[in-house]
């Protein structure tokens, strides 16, 4: 399942101790959290609603279209506005901070009523070394970097035309031996 997206105009409840701990300044009125809240089956796409300033849930309407552009599907997104959501409920959401010397886990539950925020509370919150994610980070940075270098060493510019050259005579080649695999088919047939 794909969770949809929140943002959150109102003002979280997050006490000082969490952002005395925090080294880069969040705007936390235009972080995107996560939430399942809204699902009741598997979605293969996300909705994507704001909790504005005064406490009003709004769904952003998107039309997703998928679009091939020399080879690669993209997505494009374009918007249609916002709808007010008359949601009655409980809306778990949360997200993930990134620090320098931490990793901050926040999760929030709101309740609406009638679409209206009457209730909103830090749930849970959970700091973690990011020693680990940003040795992680670092090895992947370091095989795009090997990735990238390899596509664009001379040794592959060198290769690149003899192996256009292979291709086209290995496709020939199929091509023919196909043709003639049809041929005999052809007059097998006609004797049966």
């Amino acid at each position: 399942m794909i969770p949809d997206c929140i943002i959150c105009e109102h003002k979280l409840p997050i006490p000082p101790e969490i952002t005395d701990l925090m080294i880069v300044p969040v705007e936390w009125d235009e972080t995107e959290f996560h939430t399942y809240s809204f699902l009741a089956s598997p979605a293969l796409s996300f909705d994507k609603y704001t909790i504005s300033e005064d406490g009003q849930l709004y769904k952003d309407m998107i039309e997703t279209e998928f679009v091939r552009k020399d080879g690669v599907i993209s997505v494009e997104e374009k918007s249609g506005g916002i709808e007010r959501q008359d949601y009655t409920g409980e809306i778990l959401f949360s997200g993930l901070h990134l620090d320098e010397e931490l990793d901050f886990f926040l999760e929030f539950k709101a309740l609406f009523w009638k679409g209206e925020l009457k209730e909103l509370e830090l749930e849970e919150w959970e700091k973690s070394d990011n020693k680990a994610r940003k040795e992680a980070q670092k090895n992947l940075m370091k095989l795009v970097d090997k990735q990238q270098k390899k596509e664009h060493s001379i040794g592959r510019k060198i290769a690149l035309p003899f192996y256009a050259a292979l291709s086209l005579i290995f496709g020939l080649l199929r091509w023919i031996l196909g043709f003639i695999v049809g041929i005999t088919w052809k007059i097998e047939r006609l004797f049966r």
